[in-house]
Order: structure tokens, then C-alpha cells, then sequence
């Protein structure tokens, strides 16, 4: 093999890596499976006036055009005859490759117009490389592919930088992918089990396990964790006195956040020490003692609860009437949200400060003023995001997943309750009438034997 063979595989192999690179390594995970059978679909929005898709067709045309001009300098001169054939063959290859294992893996939308602008920016590198070795004087040949060589690699270089810069994909949208709750923690000492579901909601739930992230210290334990169908068990030593933030570690990613705390025996879905409420003399304590707190922002004294049907919000700092309560509703069935939504996958139920969701004038409520929105049963909701949206941007935002109220299983504790006093009350009733006719029998007997 002539020695400028070995130049040509360098640059190829280096700009695989380039490719690689740009469109796996740099994907953030998503347990989305997503493929788009359709061939020309994104031509077809492109002409219908969204220049959005022209601008990714471009890309990815231009993204091979090197790789073509690499792979038709490592097979010129080879047994092949038509080497830009066998070119074009192992970019079609290479192209397919990656569409699958994004598809897999959950990286991207795994589609064949991707595969076709692949393939046709490859031949047009073909193309290159062909008017390149036809043009040029042979004595000057080697410099112009070396030239053009090094070009190519550069643009590698700064396509890798700038999907470096681009913003990975935001950790609330893999929140909204999977189902997480903790059921039942049992601890003895520093010793911990947990136990409760998790579930992928657009595939199959991939291979995970339950780390433990400590709040003081940053310290992330691995728990030992064992998978029957949804429900997972966990165990692991963890000390008492800390909070520890339960995330989940997919197969060959890096853990996610579930919004789930253990502190001590408890579960708790707020992070940090919260102060509480001050819900003195007021009306709240049903709400405060009887719900789940599921968001709290210190800067705005603000503290979110589910309490049976309803979100409540008390807001301790002032507001602007024009601000914004955020109130988004991510879900699993699209199709089933209002007609206005549907293309937007969530639904907005957002609403001002002074709208009719505030209900302050009609309670005793302190410091704090209150605002309530009813949980729709419409559609199955997969994460619900809270904020405050004011002066053009977003002030403050947390993601929670909704859960049992404690006011339902009070309501269930308490029909237990009764029913189990009115079996009590009926079993006492009916001893004491056994007791009563057994007496009435024995006197009986007693005077007929005398």
C-alpha cells in the first residue's frame, strides 16, 4: 500500500470520529423511540414555507460530503473498478448505521430522508475527489488532496464545536419519558430499602438501577437493585441524618432526576430543608396537613401543594397582576387533550395573578395569597410544571409527577376506621346475645331438673 494510502485512512478515521461524534456521542439519551418512515417528508415541509427543515437538509448533505471525497480516496486504485460505487455503498451503509442505532438508543429521529441527504452528500464528495484527480496536473495532485484533506477536517472540527455549544436536551423533557414513585422505605440504622415502580412510558423500561445522591456532601450512592416487571427493590447503607435525592441510572447513561427525597424513613419531593408555611390562624392546615407538598421556592416564598384534585399555590412575596402562574400538563396521550393543544403535546392551564384562580378573599389565609387549579382526568398526565413566568422569562420552574393525596388515604383511614368500629361494635353485640341466651338455656335447664 503506497505510503499516501495511509494519509487517506488517517483522515478518513478521523472524521468518522468527527461524524460519530456530531450525531451519537453528542445526543442527549431518550427513552423516546422515534422513527419516521416517510421518504421526502422533510422536503415537503420545507416547500410548504418552513425553512427549519431546509436548513437540516442542508446539513446533513453537507455533514457527508467529506466522507464521500475520504471514502473515494481510500478506494481509488483498489481492486474495485468503479471505486465511487463502492464508495457511495459504504456511506449508504454507515448512514443506516447511525439512523439505528439512534432509533435504539433513543438519540434522534431515525428517518430515510436523513439516509438520503447522507447518500447524496457523500456522492457530491465523490464528485469532488473524481473532478479533483481529472482536473489537476499530476505533479500538483498530492497538495490539492492534502489541501483539500485538511479542509474537510477542519469543518469537522468546527461542525463538532458548534453542537458542543448547542444546548443538550433539557433533563425536564427525559422526566416527562418515564413513571418513578417511591412505595414503601424501610430503615434500620444506616442500613436502607427501598421499594416502588418505575416505567418507560414510549418503550421498553432499558436495564437501570437506584443511585442515592447526597444533598450535603454531592456524595451518589449505588444501590444494589433488583427488577420485577415495573416495581424495583433497592437496598443500600445510607446515614439517616442526610437527604438523599433518589435518582435513577439507565444502562450506559448518566443518572436522571426523579424529584424524589428520602429523609430519614420518609419520602418527600422537595428538595432542602423546607421552613413550612407559617398557616397560623388561618384556614390552610386542611391543605397543608392533609396534602402533598410538591414544589417550594425559597426567593418567592412560594409552596405547592396537591391536595386531592387540586393544585393549590400560596404566594408569600408580592405579585404583579401581569405575571404569570405557570401550569403545564405533559402527558402520554396527546390525542386526548383539547383540540388547540394536541399539536403541542402539553397542555397550558396557565393563568395571571388576579385571574379567577385566586381564591384569597374567600379564606382566612395569612401572609399568603392563594390560587387553586383543578388536575384534569381527561388524559393521563406525566409530569405537571410549575413557575412563575414575568418581564419576558421564566422567574422560576419545577417538575413534579403527581401522586395519591395524603387526603385520600386520610379519607381511607378513617372509613377503615368505622368500619372496622361498626365490625367491632357487631361482633361485641352479637358475644354479648350468645353470652345471654346460653345463661337464659342453663336457667331453663336448672328448673326443669328440679
Amino acid at each position: 500500500m503506497a505510503r499516501k494510502k495511509y494519509f487517506s485512512i488517517f483522515f478518513l478515521l478521523l472524521y468518522l470520529l468527527f461524524i460519530f461524534y456530531i450525531t451519537l456521542y453528542s445526543r442527549s439519551f431518550s427513552l423516546t423511540q422515534s422513527c419516521n418512515p416517510d421518504l421526502f417528508w422533510s422536503y415537503a415541509a420545507w416547500a410548504q414555507g418552513k425553512p427549519g427543515y431546509g436548513w437540516e437538509i442542508l446539513l446533513n448533505i453537507a455533514l457527508f460530503v467529506p466522507l464521500g471525497y475520504f471514502l473515494a480516496a481510500v478506494s481509488d486504485g483498489s481492486a474495485v473498478k468503479r471505486f465511487g460505487l463502492l464508495a457511495a455503498g459504504l456511506s449508504l451503509v454507515i448512514s443506516v448505521a447511525i439512523e439505528g442505532i439512534q432509533y435504539v438508543d433513543g438519540l434522534g429521529l431515525a428517518e430515510w430522508d436523513d439516509v438520503f441527504n447522507n447518500v447524496l452528500g457523500a456522492c457530491l464528495g465523490i464528485g469532488v475527489y473524481k473532478l479533483l484527480v481529472r482536473c489537476c496536473r499530476k505533479e500538483s495532485l498530492p497538495w490539492w488532496k492534502l489541501g483539500l484533506s485538511v479542509l474537510f477536517l477542519l469543518a469537522g472540527v468546527v461542525g463538532c464545536r458548534m453542537v458542543h455549544m448547542t444546548p443538550p436536551l433539557a433533563l425536564s423533557t427525559l422526566f416527562q419519558q418515564f413513571s418513578f414513585a417511591v412505595t414503601r422505605v424501610d430503615r434500620n440504622g444506616n442500613d436502607l430499602w427501598l421499594q416502588g415502580t418505575c416505567r418507560a412510558y414510549f418503550r421498553d423500561t432499558p436495564a437501570y438501577r437506584i443511585v442515592l445522591k447526597s444533598e450535603t456532601t454531592g456524595q451518589e450512592l449505588k444501590a444494589a437493585t433488583e427488577r420485577d416487571g415495573e416495581i424495583f427493590r433497592a437496598a443500600v447503607s445510607a446515614s439517616p441524618d442526610d437527604k438523599w435525592e433518589v435518582l435513577v441510572q439507565f444502562k450506559y447513561y448518566a443518572p436522571v432526576k426523579t424529584a424524589t427525597y428520602i429523609h430519614k424513613d420518609r419520602v418527600e419531593y422537595v428538595s432542602g430543608e423546607v421552613p413550612g408555611p407559617d398557616i397560623r390562624d388561618t384556614d390552610l392546615d386542611m391543605v397543608v396537613n392533609y396534602g402533598v407538598l410538591k414544589a417550594w421556592e425559597s426567593r418567592y416564598d412560594v409552596y405547592v401543594y396537591q391536595f386531592n384534585d387540586r393544585l393549590y399555590w400560596f404566594v408569600g412575596s408580592p405579585l404583579d397582576r401581569k405575571t404569570e402562574m405557570v401550569f403545564h400538563l405533559y402527558t402520554d396521550e396527546p390525542g386526548r387533550l383539547p383540540e388547540p393543544r394536541k399539536k403541542y403535546r402539553f397542555d397550558n392551564r396557565g393563568f395571571r395573578a388576579g385571574d379567577k384562580n385566586e381564591i384569597t378573599w374567600t379564606m382566612r389565609s395569612g401572609k399568603y395569597r392563594v390560587f387553586v387549579c383543578e388536575i384534569p382526568a381527561a388524559y393521563h398526565i406525566t409530569a405537571v410544571s410549575v413557575g412563575f413566568y414575568a418581564d419576558k422569562k421564566m422567574q422560576w420552574s419545577r417538575q413534579f409527577r403527581l401522586g395519591v393525596c395524603q387526603e385520600f388515604l386520610f379519607f381511607l383511614f378513617f372509613i377503615i376506621a368505622v368500619l372496622g368500629n361498626t365490625v367491632s361494635i357487631s361482633l361485641e353485640v352479637i358475644c354479648n346475645w350468645k353470652i345471654n341466651q346460653a345463661i337464659i338455656f342453663q336457667e331453663a335447664a336448672t328448673l326443669a331438673g328440679t
